[in-house]
Protein backbone atom coordinates (compact mmCIF):
# COMPACT_ATOMS: atom_id res chain seq x y z
CA UNK A 1 0.00 0.00 0.00
CA UNK A 2 1.35 3.55 -1.25
CA UNK A 3 2.05 5.87 2.13
CA UNK A 4 1.23 9.40 0.95
CA UNK A 5 2.74 10.73 3.67
CA UNK A 6 6.16 8.70 4.00
CA UNK A 7 6.64 7.21 0.24
CA UNK A 8 7.89 9.31 -2.85
CA UNK A 9 5.53 9.69 -4.93
CA UNK A 10 6.15 10.02 -8.87
CA UNK A 11 3.66 10.48 -11.45
CA UNK A 12 2.95 7.56 -13.53
CA UNK A 13 3.59 9.18 -16.84
CA UNK A 14 7.02 10.53 -15.74
CA UNK A 15 7.92 7.10 -14.88
CA UNK A 16 6.78 5.13 -18.05
CA UNK A 17 8.91 7.78 -20.05
CA UNK A 18 11.83 7.64 -17.68
CA UNK A 19 11.40 3.33 -17.03
CA UNK A 20 9.73 2.95 -20.57
CA UNK A 21 11.37 5.74 -22.82
CA UNK A 22 8.36 6.12 -24.18
CA UNK A 23 5.20 7.93 -23.27
CA UNK A 24 2.26 6.73 -22.50
CA UNK A 25 -1.23 7.83 -22.82
CA UNK A 26 -3.72 8.78 -19.99
CA UNK A 27 -5.86 5.58 -21.11
CA UNK A 28 -3.01 3.30 -21.05
CA UNK A 29 -2.51 4.18 -17.49
CA UNK A 30 -6.01 4.01 -16.38
CA UNK A 31 -5.42 0.33 -17.27
CA UNK A 32 -2.50 -0.75 -15.48
CA UNK A 33 -4.13 0.95 -12.40
CA UNK A 34 -8.02 -0.19 -13.07
CA UNK A 35 -7.98 -3.57 -15.39
CA UNK A 36 -4.29 -4.57 -14.79
CA UNK A 37 -1.93 -6.09 -17.56
CA UNK A 38 -1.46 -9.81 -17.63
CA UNK A 39 -3.11 -10.00 -14.24
CA UNK A 40 -0.90 -7.37 -12.57
CA UNK A 41 -2.74 -3.92 -11.50
CA UNK A 42 -0.47 -0.96 -10.97
CA UNK A 43 -0.64 0.59 -7.51
CA UNK A 44 -1.25 3.83 -7.60
CA UNK A 45 -3.16 6.96 -5.86
CA UNK A 46 -4.73 9.92 -7.75
CA UNK A 47 -3.06 13.54 -6.28
CA UNK A 48 -5.21 16.69 -8.09
CA UNK A 49 -6.49 14.31 -10.34
CA UNK A 50 -2.82 12.90 -11.68
CA UNK A 51 -2.02 9.59 -11.04
CA UNK A 52 0.82 8.73 -9.17
CA UNK A 53 2.75 5.69 -8.28
CA UNK A 54 6.21 4.68 -6.58
CA UNK A 55 9.36 3.17 -8.15
CA UNK A 56 9.45 0.19 -6.24
CA UNK A 57 5.17 -0.37 -7.10
CA UNK A 58 6.22 0.54 -10.42
CA UNK A 59 8.79 -1.94 -10.44
CA UNK A 60 5.97 -4.69 -8.72
CA UNK A 61 3.92 -3.78 -11.69
CA UNK A 62 6.53 -5.01 -14.46
CA UNK A 63 7.76 -8.15 -12.80
CA UNK A 64 4.49 -9.48 -11.86
CA UNK A 65 3.69 -9.02 -15.89
CA UNK A 66 6.72 -10.66 -16.57
CA UNK A 67 6.06 -13.54 -14.31
CA UNK A 68 3.31 -13.92 -15.94
CA UNK A 69 4.22 -14.55 -19.47
CA UNK A 70 6.78 -16.59 -18.61
CA UNK A 71 4.64 -18.93 -16.85
CA UNK A 72 2.33 -18.90 -19.64
CA UNK A 73 -0.74 -18.08 -17.69
CA UNK A 74 -3.94 -17.19 -20.25
CA UNK A 75 -5.15 -13.92 -19.81
CA UNK A 76 -9.30 -13.37 -19.63
CA UNK A 77 -8.90 -13.88 -23.74
CA UNK A 78 -10.73 -11.69 -25.91
CA UNK A 79 -13.80 -9.91 -25.30
CA UNK A 80 -16.99 -11.21 -27.37
CA UNK A 81 -19.74 -9.00 -28.25
CA UNK A 82 -23.13 -10.25 -27.89
CA UNK A 83 -25.14 -8.81 -31.50
CA UNK A 84 -28.59 -8.88 -31.79
CA UNK A 85 -30.16 -10.83 -35.34
CA UNK A 86 -30.32 -7.79 -36.50
CA UNK A 87 -27.11 -6.03 -35.27
CA UNK A 88 -25.50 -8.84 -36.83
CA UNK A 89 -27.71 -8.15 -39.79
CA UNK A 90 -27.09 -4.12 -40.06
CA UNK A 91 -22.98 -4.72 -39.40
CA UNK A 92 -23.54 -7.65 -42.57
CA UNK A 93 -24.99 -4.70 -44.92
CA UNK A 94 -22.60 -2.59 -43.86
CA UNK A 95 -19.74 -4.97 -44.65
CA UNK A 96 -20.84 -5.97 -47.81
CA UNK A 97 -21.49 -2.38 -48.70
CA UNK A 98 -17.93 -1.80 -47.94
CA UNK A 99 -17.13 -4.65 -49.95
CA UNK A 100 -15.85 -6.71 -46.87
CA UNK A 101 -18.59 -9.19 -46.77
CA UNK A 102 -19.03 -13.02 -47.98
CA UNK A 103 -18.71 -13.56 -51.29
Amino acid sequence: MIDIENDSLVTVRALALKRLGREVSYWTVWNWIRRGVHGAKLEAVQVGGVWHTTKQAFAEFIKKQTARKLADVPGPGPIRIQRTPEQAAAKAARMKKLGLGKR
